[in-house]
């Protein structure tokens, strides 16, 4: 829906994912429109791939707690669009890596994605701060410590 509510020319969506049998009545109409391209879920390496052709990466989930994809995502660069049920609020800086949107807000998400293609200097800014965010804040090791200082402080 947000893509129907731009004006941006040239402007491509792709929506990964397998569509779920629920959901098919629901994404059928968009099937139509040539500039949103559906796919089928993707290995790590192909998502890295088409992750480098993007110049965002949006979720809206509403049922998930973290979303790993938001996480690639910026280590590849992009900056996130994203909400509270996505998990957004555990890796998404606003300003800084993305955006955060209210949940079920097309207008948002749509206001968010029109901002980044009509502030080209900006984005590439958040591209560059997108991917050092994850790299200075959510590698394995960092993890490592802060669960290994958790258990400490449980046992203690």
């Amino acid at each position: 829906q947000a893509r129907e509510n731009l004006g941006l020319k040239n402007a491509e969506f792709w929506v990964i994912g397998n569509v779920l049998p629920n959901i098919h009545d629901l994404v059928k109409p968009f099937t139509k429109n040539p500039t949103i391209k559906f796919m089928r879920s993707q290995s790590w390496n192909s998502l890295a791939k088409l992750f480098s052709q993007a110049s965002c990466f949006v979720i809206s989930s509403i049922e998930e707690w973290l979303a790993i994809t938001q996480l690639q995502a910026m280590a590849c660069g992009l900056p996130v669009i994203s909400n509270i049920n996505s998990g957004g609020e555990n890796c998404v800086v606003p300003w800084v890596n993305g955006f955060m949107t209210e949940l079920r807000n097309v207008d948002d998400i749509s206001h968010k994605i029109q901002y980044l293609y009509d502030h080209r200097e900006e984005c590439n800014i958040l591209w560059k701060q997108a991917a050092t965010y994850v790299r200075e804040n959510h590698r394995w090791d960092e993890y490592a410590k802060r669960a290994y200082e958790k258990y400490l402080s449980l046992l203690s």
